[in-house]
């Protein structure tokens, strides 16, 4: 199961799903080179639009986007004042 058969058919058109800095929210499709990569890797990586996460594009094929709470501020994730 997970987010294509549970999340994204439930969705009403046109969402925004804010998330946390979970690590299983941010699923990366195109890792950064380490700092040893040579320079002309690192610009290729940069050129390519970087970070990616999976769960963007997911959502963004079905007409939906993502909200990413900032790290470090639980107190704007409601679920953390339970």
């Amino acid at each position: 199961m997970g987010k294509k058969n549970q999340l994204i058919p439930n969705l009403p058109p046109k969402s925004v799903v804010v998330i946390d800095n979970a690590p299983y929210h941010n699923v990366q499709l195109n890792r950064p080179p380490s700092s040893n990569a040579k320079k002309d890797t690192m610009k290729e990586w940069l050129d390519s639009k970087g970070q990616q996460y999976s769960i963007n594009r997911d959502l963004a094929e079905h007409g939906q986007s993502v909200l990413r709470l900032p790290p470090y501020h639980p107190e704007l994730n409601p679920i953390e004042n339970i």
